[in-house]
């Protein structure tokens, strides 16, 4: 491998390490927990790979695990029990080239490997209408929908449709429902400031962290990989916004149901009540009507 590759599969590995971290926190913050460390320091302990493998199916593990292994080969148990659930749930098996001891001895790029494997199966590949293409060309089919009206986008392909940054702002505003504001100015060339500037803007409302560095991405010099990934995280806050109002929404429908139905109590126990009153008026007068005749 020569100096330039390798100084790119670096890079490429940086870029994962950032957008994983990323992917999986949204995950584990259901459960109050993070990745602490690393990646491969938190997934080494047994835990976190069961925790991030139920968020991801969406779904318990039932096989009796230990929630806190100490010794090596009660994490590898823990290890393994996670990856049969993975495959019990749509994972391939033939896809999950890492094994419980690469976890435990913090294999790295094994690790980010299989994170890619997971991230493009339960994120890229749920774009609805793309079934009959593959993730790349469904995510470009995804952007082309979003950023849909905005004038002067063109996406084309991950090599250079991405390079002015301009389609990101444009997936920010989106995002935003126009908050943030669409503006390009198509008289002036885009900038490694204007680029800088469209990072921050997708991670303070995204939450979409910044993978390279605007000048790679302007001069065109960034890994097309490292582009396809950074506009996954795109698509999965969009999806995350979306799960998370249907999750709103049904709390709402159940919260609006149990109050009519507490409202229905009430109003029989008010009908109950006044019964009573009037079986207790009834009896009072009875009483005094037999009082009088005494």
């Amino acid at each position: 491998m020569s100096v330039d590759q390798s100084l790119k599969e670096k890079a490429w590995e940086e870029v994962q390490k950032k957008a994983f971290t990323h992917w999986v926190n949204t995950l584990l913050e259901k459960r109050s927990m993070k990745i602490q460390h690393s990646l491969a320091e938190d997934f080494s302990d047994g835990v976190t790979i069961i925790n991030f493998a139920e968020l991801l199916v969406g779904k318990k593990l039932e096989k009796k695990h230990n929630p806190n292994p100490k010794m090596r080969i009660g994490i590898i148990e823990n290890t393994n029990l996670a990856l049969q659930f993975l495959k019990e749930n749509g994972v391939d098996p033939k896809f999950v080239t890492i094994s419980a001891e690469n976890f435990v001895d913090k294999k790295e790029t094994l690790l980010l490997g299989f994170l890619w494997m997971l991230f493009r199966k339960f994120r890229i590949a749920k774009i609805s209408g793309a079934e009959d293409k593959n993730e790349e060309e469904g995510l470009l089919m995804w952007v082309r929908k979003v950023t849909e009206g905005y004038d002067g986008i063109q996406i084309k392909t991950f090599k250079d449709s991405f390079n002015d940054a301009w389609a990101f702002m444009a997936m920010v505003d989106k995002y935003t429902e126009g908050k943030v504001g669409y503006k390009p100015n198509r008289g002036e060339k885009p900038t490694a400031e204007t680029i800088g500037h469209v990072f921050q803007l997708a991670e303070k409302h995204l939450g979409v962290p910044q993978l390279f560095d605007p000048k790679d991405l302007l001069n065109g010099t960034v890994d097309e990989r490292s582009v396809v990934l950074y506009t996954s995280l795109f698509f999965h806050a969009f999806v995350t916004q979306e799960e998370k109002l249907k999750e709103k929404r049904a709390l709402e429908s159940e919260f609006s149901s149990k109050k009519q139905k507490l409202s229905e109590e009430m109003e029989l126990l008010m009908s109950q009540l006044e019964a009573l009153k009037e079986d207790k008026r009834v009896l009072e007068k009875n009483i005094e009507d037999q009082k009088r005749l005494n």
